[in-house]
């Protein structure tokens, strides 16, 4: 499990590993999807774009500790 506190804008974002944008999580569904603030999301590789709800400082939480329950949860800080 991975966590950082981050100021995010409006705008849409990926997850990508070891900064190499060849190994990235998003959506599920493979296209935009709007988050909510304290919400969990099942992201997965090669996912497509999430959307921050409003810019802010927020507190990531990802957890890849389960391949088949990969999630995200943006907290405001």
């Amino acid at each position: 499990m991975y966590t950082i506190d981050i100021a995010l804008a409006a705008d849409e974002f990926l997850i990508r590993l070891k900064d190499d944008w060849s190994v990235k999580m998003g959506t599920l569904s493979g296209n935009v999807e709007n988050t909510s603030v304290g919400g969990q999301y099942k992201i997965k590789l090669n996912g497509g774009n999430m959307k921050v709800p409003t810019a802010g400082n927020y507190k990531v939480v990802l957890d890849i500790r389960n391949s088949a329950n990969y999630n995200i949860r943006l907290m405001p800080n």
